[in-house]
């Protein structure tokens, strides 16, 4: 009798948990293509405060006082309180879209609640949005029920409504956000929650077709990226990249990829010299890459809380290091030759080149190197700079991801914090990675912030 009622118990609560994504389900239209529900805002958002970097960031630094100001003013300023537009942004939120085929058009709604007085929710939200939104981009706002509906409420109006709650939530783990996404080719499903103070996203892309499962398997290196994390990396921010070849995000979206389309002034080039020049420069590029960023900190601490008024912007602040990395079979003449089709400017010395935007370029040890600093002073950084991959934070939350991986980025969030407050290393860390499961046919990522 005890086992019968702990039974009962545990789906009474899990009814009452999943209450909030059915219900919202339901408003959204039957056939949507893109499906976002989010439950209970306000009560999610502080359990996502737990977290060691959101806890810091907004309030041990005063971020969320500040931001809560700011948009107390605006909405002062546009003749409404606060206190009417906060049940907008605190109930259960879900977003849609779906294309009409008699309109060849996309649209998309938006629904906010259950909440109490909606009406005064709504002439808070169209006093505010002027401020941010031309007046031919302000969406219509209607109030059906203890309920918003903000977007193409006429065109939604007539959709049979109904979407399926299972498409959100099946397979997963309870959550508090989910995500469903789908076309001809492949489906997209994620959810999102607070699990021992840690914000995870998880989710997974898989074909609905043989030909994009088979694409699909295609995507990784079968050498992952543990040697590409082990390679010089700066300390604050690093990602990686391992796939067999780029023509294979080509050819799982159906996509004509026209590389040219990208470069400046190719609508005063011949398009075919271009194109060929584009086509055997991606043909050299291996599906290896690498990205790093890092930013003094008290660079970052100046931007975020100066109360010094600037006359103008100063674009060498924050100053910052950006580099990424190609792994390229090709020669520095292969650019040069794509460049000058191209009519970009730049300059060589050294076998260097300096783009017309600053930026740095060249290629050492089968890598094109893209800096915004210049050579010597990149690799002196590089050198001296501590392995974001080989941080105690990321080997912490590395754990939960397999050693298959195909991408991975990671922001030593603890490096971040503690330059901030002056207090040494914080176990804190943002980590994204993605793989392909070969048990399940399909690929599969994870987030966490710790």
């Amino acid at each position: 009798m005890k086992k019968l009622l702990v039974v009962i118990l545990a789906l009474m609560i899990t009814a009452t948990m999943l209450a909030g994504v059915s219900s919202m389900a339901t408003r959204l239209p039957k056939n949507a293509e893109t499906v976002v529900v989010i439950e209970d805002l306000k009560t999610n958002y502080e359990k996502m405060k737990t977290s060691t970097f959101l806890d810091f960031f907004l309030e041990e630094l005063a971020v969320e006082i500040l931001i809560q100001q700011y948009f107390e003013m605006i909405v002062y300023n546009s003749g409404s309180r606060p206190s009417d537009i906060y049940p907008a942004i605190s109930a259960d939120v879900g977003f849609a879209t779906w294309y009409a085929p008699e309109s060849s058009a996309f649209y998309s709604i938006i629904v906010l609640g259950p909440m109490d007085r909606p009406s005064s929710a709504r002439t808070a939200l169209r006093n505010v949005l002027p401020q941010f939104l031309s007046p031919q981009d302000i969406p219509e706002i209607v109030v059906d029920g203890n309920y918003l509906y903000v977007g193409d409420v006429g065109q939604f109006a007539s959709l049979e409504k109904g979407f399926s709650s299972d498409k959100l939530t099946e397979g997963f783990p309870q959550s508090f956000g989910y995500f469903y996404a789908m076309n001809n080719e492949m489906i997209q499903r994620g959810v999102a929650r607070v699990e021992s103070s840690q914000i995870i996203l998880e989710g997974f892309t898989e074909g609905r077709t043989d030909e994009a499962r088979s694409l699909m398997r295609m995507i990784p290196r079968e050498e992952g990226t543990l040697e590409l994390e082990r390679m010089e990396h700066y300390a604050l921010v690093s990602g990686v990249l391992a796939i067999n070849e780029p023509s294979v995000f080509e050819d799982l979206i159906g996509l004509e990829f026209d590389f040219s389309k990208q470069i400046p002034g190719i609508e005063d080039m011949e398009m075919d010299e271009v194109i060929s020049r584009s086509l055997a420069i991606l043909d050299e590029i291996t599906g290896r890459a690498m990205l790093d960023f890092s930013v003094p900190v008290e660079d970052i601490f100046s931007a975020l809380f100066s109360l010094q008024p600037q006359a103008e912007v100063d674009i060498d602040v924050p100053s910052f290091d950006l580099l990424t990395r190609l792994e390229f079979s090709g020669a520095l003449s292969d650019l040069i030759e794509l460049f000058e089709a191209a009519d970009i400017e730049y300059s060589e010395t050294d076998g260097v080149l300096r783009l017309e935007d600053g930026q740095y370029l060249w290629i050492q040890d089968g890598w094109i190197f893209l800096s915004n600093s210049p050579k010597a002073i990149t690799s002196e950084r590089l050198e001296r700079s501590r392995n974001a991959f080989e941080s105690l934070n990321y080997v912490s939350l590395a754990r939960s991801i397999p050693q298959e991986r195909f991408a991975v980025a990671f922001v030593d969030t603890g490096l971040f914090l503690g330059g901030l407050l002056g207090t040494g290393q914080i176990q804190s860390g943002l980590l994204a990675s993605a793989w392909y499961s070969e048990n399940n046919e399909r690929i599969e990522f994870l987030v966490i912030l710790d």
